[in-house]
């Protein structure tokens, strides 16, 4: 019989952190920060208050699976911390998640309350200096997302794989993928004239799917589990896919890294 997998989901990459609890494949419980991008005040009473909801211990939890990057560089690196902390103090197995991964598994909800028939899908995050963080996923299958295992987002990676997560500009994200062009993320704010709707050419989502979620971190993270993709608490790293804008600054000034 199959040991029963207790787990816990961490999602800091956006301007509202969440966490979310579950039991092998299944969110019991999710708690939303009611205030944006103060993660260092409210990341550990989330995590403390939803296992005392629930009656866990934390030595009950088995896995964690947290959302690595790219997005909030300090929600981020607050995040990995506490997960390094964890696996080195309780020995939970951790996974990191590609954030726009789990992101992009909005897309799944709106095309099934929706009906959309979403082919191209794009996420998008604001990387600043005129740049974005992106991660294109094109349908290989049906158009359709069916159920497996009780899970209604099972086939969307199937049928939506990813391709690499980058840091790109908005031109070269429109030139280089098919259309009609569904769009997600937070990054469309800052963007908005570079990425301006164009008739069953360029779509976005509502915003109400442009926000990250930790029940779709764990949806992630469990199915990487489950391929055995834990890291170790001392490779454990943000996926920042640039580096710190400070450190650029400070090698320019010193004359490294030319």
């Amino acid at each position: 019989m199959d040991e029963t997998i207790y787990s816990m989901a961490i999602e800091t990459s956006g301007k509202i952190g969440s966490v979310a609890l579950a039991i092998d494949s299944q969110v019991i419980v999710e708690h939303s920060f009611k205030v944006e991008l103060q993660y260092a005040g409210q990341l550990l009473p989330a995590m403390d208050n939803l296992c005392r909801q629930v009656n866990w211990r934390p030595d009950q939890i088995d896995q964690l699976y947290v959302s690595a990057g790219p997005g909030s560089f300090t929600g981020i690196r607050i995040a990995i911390t506490v997960a390094k902390t964890l696996s080195y103090a309780k020995k939970i197995k951790v996974v990191p998640v590609p954030s726009m991964e789990a992101l992009a598994l909005n897309a799944s909800l709106a095309q099934r309350r929706e009906n959309l028939d979403i082919r191209n899908l794009a996420v998008v995050l604001e990387a600043g200096r005129g740049q974005i963080f992106s991660a294109v996923f094109e349908n290989n299958g049906s158009g359709e997302l069916s159920s497996r295992s009780g899970n209604e987002h099972s086939d969307f990676f199937t049928n939506y794989p990813e391709t690499e997560q980058v840091l790109t500009t908005c031109e070269m994200l429109l030139s280089k993928t098919q259309k009609p062009l569904y769009l997600l993320g937070e990054g469309i704010n800052y963007h908005q004239s570079e990425l301006k709707e164009q008739d069953g050419t360029l779509i976005w989502l509502h915003k109400q799917y442009w926000l990250p979620r930790a029940s779709f971190v764990h949806h992630c993270g469990h199915q990487r589990a489950l391929g055995g993709h834990f890291v170790e608490a001392d490779l454990l790293e943000p996926i920042y896919l640039r580096r710190p804008e400070a450190v650029e600054k400070w090698e320019k000034l010193h004359g490294e890294g030319t």
